[in-house]
């Protein structure tokens, strides 16, 4: 058979073995899982921002926290400590960056956000009821 690669006897041929973590994680599962949900078609990308906002949220809160026990609000302190938690603590440059970004991320997700509900909120009674919750019929 010429061309064909040979199998070593004791070779393991099972794709489980090839990813040990599978065993335990059951990675492909939960994907199987949430490729099987089903999406609305008017669903898209911009009603992602509500989560999206609250998750910058949460990365405030905790980056915050740990920013917390270096940071002096003085007035003569202020400057110091912030240079000092990006120079000397631990992954203190990457606490404040993630914490800087985050915000300007949640503040960009608002503006989109607002602007998304402006743009559709037009002056039709449509538009306007689906934004109050008022469906009954005029």
């Amino acid at each position: 058979m010429k061309g064909s690669s040979p199998v070593l006897k004791g070779s393991c041929t099972s794709n489980r073995a090839a990813h040990p973590t599978e065993e335990r994680l059951e990675v492909q599962a939960i994907a199987d899982d949430i490729s099987s949900k089903y999406v609305p078609p008017h669903v898209n990308i911009f009603y992602c921002f509500g989560g999206l906002v609250f998750t910058c949220f949460l990365i405030q809160v905790a980056t915050g926290f740990a920013m917390t026990f270096y940071y002096r609000p003085s007035v003569v302190d202020a400057f110091a400590s912030v240079e000092y938690i990006m120079t000397s603590v631990n992954f203190g440059w990457l606490i404040r960056s993630i914490h800087r970004w985050s915000a300007s991320m949640m503040v960009c997700a608002i503006r989109s956000w607002t602007k998304i509900y402006n743009s559709l909120r037009v002056d039709s009674i449509q538009g306007e009821d689906m934004f109050i919750g008022n469906y009954a019929k005029a």
